[in-house]
């Protein structure tokens, strides 16, 4: 840009104005903000249960292996757990083993549940968004005068109109 005579302003991080642009963007494309947090909240248990999920795993691979369950009764942030199954349960190594075992596979059931509805918020949001999007081009347009569309061809003004929202929300989906 240079070259041509352009000069290039470096941008200014200012809080505020991004505050605001974020405000207007918001306003504009009505972003609902409580599904948006309740997304994010959806993120953090799902990546919560799968830190719990390996947490779990160590110790049940250590027993499995060494076919002793002494280290699953003393480790100590098994010990909740264990404090609270009944002690039948506890007492066996078997028992221990297979009710950690699916203690496991729920969390990871539960984790993946968490994660689809993540999906399904985000995809939904994302699907509101390109809509809002779309009828905001629109109307637009509308507002132009005849010479505007008589200067652009009807297949590139449609593909504005279809193809931009798709990109934006796609953009969303991976944000």
């Amino acid at each position: 840009f240079q070259k041509r005579g352009y000069k290039i302003k470096p941008r200014i991080l200012s809080f505020k104005n991004d505050f605001l642009l974020i405000k207007k963007f918001v306003y504009l494309a009505q972003v609902n903000i409580y599904a948006v947090v309740g997304s994010v909240l959806l993120a953090l248990l799902a990546t919560g249960l799968e830190g719990v999920n390996y947490v779990l795993l160590i110790p049940t691979i250590h027993a499995l292996i060494g076919r002793d369950a002494d280290f699953i009764r003393h480790a100590p942030y098994l010990k909740n757990l264990i404090g609270s199954i009944p002690p039948q349960i506890a007492a066996s190594d078997p028992r221990l083993l297979i009710f950690l075992i699916g203690f496991i596979f729920t969390i990871m059931l539960l984790k993946n549940f968490l994660q689809v509805a993540f999906n399904v918020s985000v995809m939904s949001q994302a699907k509101r968004f390109s809509t809002r999007l779309r009828f905001l081009l629109y109307g637009r347009y509308l507002s132009f005068g005849k010479l505007f569309f008589d200067r652009n061809h009807q297949a590139h003004l449609q593909h504005i109109l279809m193809s931009h929202p798709r990109q934006i929300a796609q953009g969303l989906k991976a944000l």
